[in-house]
């Protein structure tokens, strides 16, 4: 079977001035995955902000 991503990442404490990005899947592609990593905070431009998708447009 063929693994498109680099490895997992190892466990540890995540180094001051770096943030982890994490998915609410469990095969989401986030800072687990040495292909996305950790994220210097000077390279941070913009953060969002979450939402259930399934609850935009009800009423």
């Amino acid at each position: 079977m063929a693994h498109p991503f680099a490895p997992a990442l190892a466990e540890g404490v995540i180094p001051d001035g770096h943030y982890a990005a994490f998915g609410s899947s469990a095969d989401s592609l986030d800072s687990r995955y040495a292909t996305v990593g950790l994220f210097a905070r000077e390279t941070i431009r913009a953060v969002g902000v979450g939402t259930t998708l399934s609850l935009i447009g009800r009423s």
